[in-house]
């Protein structure tokens, strides 16, 4: 019997070998065939070793239990003739009594048998469900693994990559040490700044905080002119900005496809214009083009967003995003989003387009919401475009009873990441602000002195995932920036001040 197993173990290995090899052998040729036959020998000899142990077990089980029940019926057939014999024959009843005591012998022995049989079938069957399961994972779509990696490296501290957009997972690492410029000129005196955020309110005037910061330090002058998230606003405040004939205007998130010819107006004028936070402009001599770029990573952001709910859902996510795509930046990110969640087979995206002025509109909020779960009533996930009217999209699933909904942000401003630290919000990326701010300054020293500018992604400026579980209590999300790596202190240096 024990052959007769064997022969079988070796059969189904053989069979299992040489599936697992012709498959791997069909998918190419060289090393990656090598590898991918190596891995199909690996996984066909794993599960075939299993497999057969547990028939072995299982045969084991079933022919001790047949040994015992043959030991029970000669036992029975003992005692029945020693009954039958026993009334008239002191030597029968002897002889039977032997041949009794002979019988549960072997019975016991039978049933001592059957249980190690059945113990062993036990651990075969284990060892075949473990086998079971790893194969399982083995066989896991690679952007899960890969997923789960970047988003455990997010949440415990920061990431970058070195593509604005197209980002991979294998361009996704971590960020220890400063990777921003090794010299900058002296800076001048004297100067004047005027930044044009996207509204006067967070996280787009939180940028003008820091600049008039950074500023102070500086001994330079800093004045405000916010836009209103329109294409008009943005142009009114360019406007005012030439007419008072600044040294450098920074527009944060006030994109050059919706100034026009404001930037050739500033430049005319003499005035240096840098972007903080838009997507570099590919020809610099285009019409609304900036003289200098910083970037604030957003498709990074948007990328770290599709990564997480990969991770988070093993590879089965329903998401819907809302993109806003008047601005270049977030119709970029929106993009990284969705090429990032194609690559994850079982997971499904469904769009639904907003207005910046949206987000300050609950009514409009609501409707948009209860449009998505109708498009999409299985949703799990709900990426934002950032965290403005986060509060209202929250409240909307709540009040349509699908606060189940995971939602997740970017850019977050303090009731943003006071949502994520409460849990209404599940998770959002940021970017450092204030790392923004000095480095826009640095690019602005670099203009007023003659000197070239730097890429948009040369400046070094990583990325962060929070959750409830790593947000900072007191709000403070661009300490966390400078604990990792101190921005404030290498600008200080490159500057001389401080």
């Amino acid at each position: 019997m024990r052959i007769t197993r064997r022969y079988h173990w070796f059969k189904v290995l053989g069979v299992s070998l040489a599936v697992a090899l012709a498959a791997a052998a069909c998918g190419g040729t060289d090393d990656d065939t090598t590898a991918a036959v190596d891995a199909a020998s690996s996984a066909a000899s794993s599960a075939s070793d299993t497999a057969a142990s547990a028939l072995a077990a299982a045969g084991d089980a079933s022919a001790s239990a047949e040994v015992a029940m043959a030991a029970a019926q000669e036992a029975q057939a003992a005692a029945e003739l020693a009954q039958a014999t026993a009334s008239g024959n002191q030597a029968a009843v002897a002889a039977a009594e032997d041949a009794l005591a002979e019988a549960q012998r072997a019975a016991d022995e039978a049933r001592s048998q059957a249980a190690a049989a059945q113990q062993e079938a036990n651990e075969a069957r284990a060892a075949a469900e473990a086998a079971e399961a790893a194969a399982a994972e083995s066989a896991e779509d690679p952007i899960v693994a890969e997923s789960r990696r970047i988003t455990e490296a997010a949440l415990a501290g920061m990431v970058t990559s070195l593509k604005e957009t197209g980002n991979t997972p294998a361009d996704v690492t971590r960020l220890t040490t400063w990777g921003g410029p090794s010299s900058t000129p002296t800076p001048p005196s004297g100067v004047s700044i005027v930044t044009i955020p996207c509204a006067p309110v967070p996280p787009c005037s939180t940028v003008s905080d820091f600049v008039d910061a950074v500023a102070a330090e500086l001994g330079w002058e800093h004045e405000m002119i916010a836009g209103a998230g329109t294409p008009e606003s943005y142009v009114a405040a360019f406007d005012s900005a030439i007419a008072k004939a600044p040294d450098v205007i920074l527009g944060a998130a006030a994109p050059g496809a919706l100034v026009g010819d404001r930037l050739d107006l500033a430049a005319d004028a003499g005035i240096i214009t840098i972007s903080l936070a838009d997507l570099p402009e590919p020809d610099p001599n285009a019409l609304a083009a900036y003289d200098a770029y910083v970037s604030l990573r957003s498709p990074l952001l948007g990328a770290l967003q599709a990564f997480a709910v990969i991770a988070d859902s093993g590879g089965t996510a329903n998401v819907s995003m809302i993109r806003d795509a008047t601005f270049p930046t977030l119709a970029a990110t929106a993009d990284e989003v969705e090429q990032i969640m194609a690559q994850c087979s079982a997971c499904s995206l469904h769009v639904q387009d907003w207005l910046i002025t949206d987000a300050f509109d609950p009514a409009a909020v609501d409707g948009i919401i209860s449009g998505i779960l109708a498009q999409n009533p299985d949703v799990e996930y709900l990426i934002m475009p950032y965290s403005l009217g986060d509060t209202a999209v929250i409240e909307s699933l709540r009040t349509a009873g699908r606060s189940d909904v995971k939602v997740l942000h970017k850019d977050p401003n303090d009731e943003g990441l006071t949502n994520v630290i409460n849990g209404g919000a599940w998770l959002t990326a940021a970017s450092s602000l204030e790392w923004l701010a000095w480095a826009g300054i640095d690019q602005a020293i670099r203009g007023l002195t003659g000197s070239p500018y730097l890429g948009a992604l040369d400046l070094g400026i990583g990325v962060l995932l929070f959750d409830a579980d790593n947000a900072p209590s007191d709000l403070n999300q661009d300490q966390r920036f400078a604990d990792a790596v101190d921005f404030r202190a290498e600008y200080r240096a490159l500057w001389g001040i401080g």
